[in-house]
């Protein structure tokens, strides 16, 4: 067995990391590979909707903020310092169900759709209707994937690379912004 600072390089502990590395990149995959159209409603309005990776983030905050209240309420700890470990847990707690709130209303509870030259903002199923005139800025938020539309009146949304329709809507609007 060779030894390394603390880490054990098992048979076991490698055929993990494989095991794991190999799950990460086939969930890389499936996410590029998962990125479908824009959907369209009845009235011929296109959508922007959540991918795997926004559903992925949603749940995985929200799942791990309630492991955190479960272990805070009703395990909680046996040792000397529980009380510290309490705090932790509750801070945790805390900081992951803010971000799956942010992930929500990042994706979920703000939507984008548009038609012809009319564009949509929805927060909470009430829309705001725009012009693609009335953009007035547009520029990319994380380096070269993320958008983030400013419009007249000040109100902007973000769109993820990652969601479903980000390449219909970038096609829009080259058609009418130039």
């Amino acid at each position: 067995m060779l030894r390394f600072a603390t880490l054990d390089f098992t048979l076991e502990n490698i055929f993990q990391f494989v095991v794991g590395a190999s799950i990460f990149a086939l969930m890389l995959h499936f996410t590029a590979k998962s990125l479908n159209s824009a959907s369209v409603d009845a009235e011929g309005w296109q959508w922007i909707r959540p991918a795997f990776m926004q559903h992925f983030a949603l749940v995985g905050a929200l799942a791990f903020s309630l492991l955190m209240w479960w272990l805070y309420f009703f395990v909680g700890s046996a040792r000397a310092d529980a009380e510290q470990q309490e705090l932790v847990m509750l801070a945790l707690a805390l900081a992951s169900g803010a971000g799956a709130l942010v992930v929500w209303w990042m994706f979920y509870a703000n939507r984008i759709s548009w038609r012809d030259d009319q564009i949509r903002l929805w927060t909470l199923g009430r829309a705001t209707e725009y012009s693609f005139d009335d953009i007035i800025e547009i520029k990319q938020t994380n380096g070269e994937g993320n958008w983030k539309i400013t419009f007249e009146d000040g109100r902007s949304i973000t769109v993820a690379d990652l969601s479903h329709g980000y390449d219909e809507l970038g096609d829009q609007l080259d058609k009418h912004i130039v």
